[in-house]
């Protein structure tokens, strides 16, 4: 069939049926004309030329059938479509554990400027919705995957701040929190729809230090491949030094925290993420080094799924018809019906 919409057409019954409407008036016109008097004369004295109003209204009729054309969708030849869904869902993971306020500038303030790179990168392509979820002792979701990039800025200046949910932390104020990156890991991987076709990763922005070691983060990494969900790890942090995290003094001293590039490596091999090692840069190009993920998990999909990412369907024409019906308006609209002087 040429149309998508052919139930539509039967609207175009209205049109002969407007037409019929028009008749019988120029009929019931020409009656009243006879009873004044001699049709020439009278037609001589009225200002109005029956020609063109006739090709005004056939202009009129055919502007209505274009656009009834138009709705039932007409389509020939053939043109290519994307399969894939048109963008993707990504989870910001962001650790704000006290460690991240170690070294000058900070690995908390440095994973915050890699992030609003990769908000400004995302919002030119504006096919990629981004969620965020903090984590410290507990993990607390922020933002569930939106294309609100505003939003997303404005929660991470809220954490440059220190204006955060108390609840990330313990409420003993001397203990030193650990991180929970498997609690954290885990809420974010269940913000992915069962049955939603679109891709969904998680980007997970930590040095990696947990005081308490326990590897509690194996939880986060199973929750995580159970879903098929790639995390990829931003690793921020000295992997050869410990330095003095402030806010942390015990017995007089501050705590340290070391980097543990060990752990974040693991997180990403385990469920297939890319791993960026950050380290020591103060300036991060995350948006670029993202978009450069993203691409190669495109091709990677098109890989394994053997299907082609594009598929040939019929060409919609609906525009050309409208483009019709506004022409044929026009003209209507534009053909004087009064004598000339």
């Amino acid at each position: 069939a040429m149309f998508f919409h052919p139930n539509v057409l039967w609207v175009l019954l209205i049109v002969p049926a407007l037409g019929l409407l028009s008749a019988y008036a120029r009929w019931r016109r020409r009656r009243a004309l006879d009873r004044l008097g001699n049709r020439f004369r009278i037609e001589r004295l009225v200002e109005l030329r029956p020609g063109r109003r006739r090709i005004a209204q056939s202009l009129a009729a055919l502007a209505a059938g274009a656009v009834v054309l138009g709705l039932a969708g007409p389509h020939w030849g053939e043109e290519k479509v994307e399969t894939r869904p048109p963008y993707k869902e990504l989870v910001v993971v962001l650790d704000v554990s006290r460690s991240m306020l170690a070294e000058q500038p900070s690995r908390l303030e440095r994973g915050l400027r890699a992030l609003e790179d990769l908000s400004a990168a995302y919002r030119k392509r504006g096919e990629v919705r981004v969620g965020l979820v903090l984590i410290a002792a507990k993990p607390k979701l922020q933002l569930p995957p939106s294309q609100d990039y505003d939003h997303f800025n404005l929660l991470l200046d809220r954490v440059r701040r220190g204006d955060m949910p108390p609840e990330l932390w313990p409420r003993t104020p001397d203990a030193v929190s650990g991180t929970r990156l498997g609690a954290g890991l885990t809420r974010a991987a269940e913000l992915k729809r069962p049955k939603s076709s679109r891709s969904f990763a998680l980007l997970l922005v930590s040095d990696g230090d947990d005081p308490l070691s326990d590897d509690e983060w194996l939880q986060g990494v199973q929750a995580a491949r159970e879903r098929k969900v790639p995390i990829h790890v931003l690793a921020i942090g000295d992997p050869e030094r410990s330095f003095p995290v402030p806010e942390t003094i015990r017995n007089g001293e501050s705590a340290v925290s070391k980097m543990n590039e060990k752990t974040l490596q693991e997180i990403a091999r385990r469920t297939g993420g890319a791993y960026i090692p950050a380290l020591t840069t103060t300036q991060i190009p995350l948006g670029r080094l993202m978009g450069e993920i993203d691409e190669s998990e495109r091709v990677r999909e098109a890989i394994e799924d053997e299907t082609d990412p594009e598929l040939l369907q019929p060409k919609a024409r609906h525009a050309w018809f409208y483009l019709a019906a506004a022409l044929c308006l026009t003209l209507s609209l534009s053909i004087g019906e009064a004598r000339k002087p």
